[in-house]
C-alpha cells in the first residue's frame, strides 16, 4: 500500500522511486513474499531492490530485535535520499504499550518518530482500518504474515486481545496511547538538554572525567550517563545497570577501577576518566 501511494505521487511529481524488500529467511513463506513484492513492483513500474539477510541468534537481543537490526543494516546498503516505512498508528500504540509493559523509560515509551534522519513514516497518524479501506478501494493486494495471528507472541496478544478490550472500555484508547508518545518524546528532548548542560564540554562523548558524575545528584548523573550511552549507540536493557554504574562511579574509592557491562560494551573508570569500549 505504501508502494502504491508512493508510486502514484512520484509519477505526478517526477521523483525517482524504488522499492526495498528485506527477506529475513525466517519464515517458510519468506521466498513467496519476496516474489509477491517483485510482482507488485513490476505491476507499478517500480524497480525492486531485494536484500536477503542472516538474522543471528547469538546477539542477546531476541529474534525480533535482531531481525530489525539486520533489516536496517540492509536499508543502509541502498542509496536513497529518503526511506519510507509503512508503520501506522496502531503499530505506534502497540509499541508504546509493549515498551511500557516491559518497564521502559521515557525513551522506550516515546514510540517511533515520524521522521528520523532519512527514515520517514508517512502513515504514522493513520490507523490500520483507514489503510485497509484505501487498499480495498484501489484494488491493492497484500499478504498477511500468518504468525501475526499467534496470541502466544506478546505483540499479537496486545494487538488482538488487549487493545480491542481497551477500545471497548475506553473509546479511542489506541489513538490516545499513540498520541502520548509525542509527549514522552518531548520529555526525552528536555532530558537530553539537561544532560548536555550537566556534561558541558564533555557532552560530545567518552571519555568523561569521573568528577563530572560525582558532582551531580544521582538522578542527573544517571541521566547524563544514559545520554552518553545513547549517543554512542549502546543499547540499555533496563535501569538497573545504569543505577549500578552511577553508584560505582560516585562511591568507589579513588584506588578502585569499576567496570560495568552493557551487553557487549563496557563502561570503566581509571585514572579519573570514565571510558567506553567493547568488552568482547
Amino acid at each position: 500500500m505504501l508502494l502504491h501511494c508512493t508510486a502514484g505521487l512520484a509519477g505526478a511529481l517526477g521523483l525517482a522511486v524504488k522499492a526495498i524488500h528485506v527477506n529475513h529467511r525466517l519464515h517458510p513463506n519468506a521466498d513467496h513474499w519476496e516474489r509477491f513484492c517483485r510482482r507488485q513492483s513490476q505491476r507499478l513500474g517500480v524497480p525492486l531492490v531485494a536484500r536477503r539477510v542472516a538474522v543471528p541468534s547469538t546477539t542477546g537481543l531476541g529474534l525480533e530485535a535482531a531481525a530489525r537490526q539486520a533489516r536496517y543494516g540492509a536499508f543502509e546498503t541502498v542509496p536513497a535520499d529518503m526511506v519510507l516505512l509503512g508503520h501506522h498508528r496502531d503499530d505506534q500504540a502497540e509499541t508504546v504499550l509493549f515498551n511500557l509493559c516491559r518497564g521502559g523509560g521515557p525513551k522506550g515509551v516515546s514510540g517511533m518518530r515520524m521522521a528520523r534522519g532519512r527514515y520517514v513514516r508517512p502513515f504514522l497518524e493513520l490507523d490500520r482500518a483507514a489503510l485497509e479501506r484505501y487498499a480495498r478501494a484501489h484494488g491493492v493486494e497484500w499478504v498477511e504474515d500468518d504468525s501475526n495471528g499467534d496470541p502466544a507472541l506478546t505483540r499479537n496478544y496486545l494487538r488482538h486481545e488487549l487493545l480491542p478490550r481497551l477500545e471497548c472500555a475506553i473509546p479511542a484508547a489506541s489513538r490516545n496511547i499513540a498520541a502520548a508518545a509525542d509527549r514522552f518524546r518531548e520529555a526525552c528532548v528536555l532530558l537530553d538538554d539537561l544532560a548536555r548542560l550537566d556534561l558541558a564540554e564533555h557532552a560530545a562523548g567518552f571519555p568523561v572525567p569521573r568528577r563530572r558524575f560525582r558532582d551531580l545528584p544521582e538522578l542527573r548523573a544517571r541521566n547524563a550517563l544514559r545520554y552518553l550511552l545513547d549517543q554512542a549507540g549502546v543499547p540499555i536493557s533496563g535501569d538497573e545497570r545504569l543505577r549500578e554504574a552511577v553508584r560505582q562511579l560516585q562511591s568507589a574509592r579513588p584506588d578502585r577501577h569499576p567496570e560495568i557491562l552493557f551487553g557487549e560494551w563496557r563502561v570503566s573508570c581509571a585514572r579519573g576518566a570514565v571510558t567506553l569500549d567493547r568488552s568482547v
